[in-house]
């Protein structure tokens, strides 16, 4: 089994030189933060297409959880603006997040005293 993967690597290395992965960056980039509130952000999820990358989580620095949004048109070097995609008296909750290249969708879990309910939004 491992004869057969340094086959395979050394054949990759001969058909796909290093040259060809010149556009890769040669490391990772600085952690920075993308949510900006003063409360505890959780649940994120994120999508890209292109050099357009989107980000949503939630967060209760309003004291009530609610669910933001921020994104990027230049694979991550700057963000714009957050955006509060709810204002409701329950709890919006475990965002997920995907897109293509005409919409971005999100949903998210609105939780009540007595329910439960999925929400969907896009953009």
């Amino acid at each position: 089994m491992v004869f057969i993967f340094f086959i395979f690597f050394f054949l990759s290395m001969l058909l796909y030189p290093a040259e060809s992965f010149s556009a890769l960056p040669p490391f990772w980039t600085s952690g920075q933060a993308i949510s900006l509130g003063q409360g505890v952000s959780t649940d994120v999820d994120s999508c890209s297409i292109d050099d357009k990358v989107y980000v949503v989580w939630c967060d209760d620095r309003t004291g009530n959880k609610e669910i933001f949004f921020r994104s990027s048109d230049d694979a991550g070097q700057t963000w714009n603006r957050e955006e509060r995609l709810t204002d409701t008296p329950d709890e919006s909750c475990q965002p997920a997040i995907a897109c293509d290249s005409r919409n971005v969708y999100v949903v998210w879990r609105e939780k009540g005293e007595k329910k439960s309910l999925i929400y969907y939004k896009y953009w």
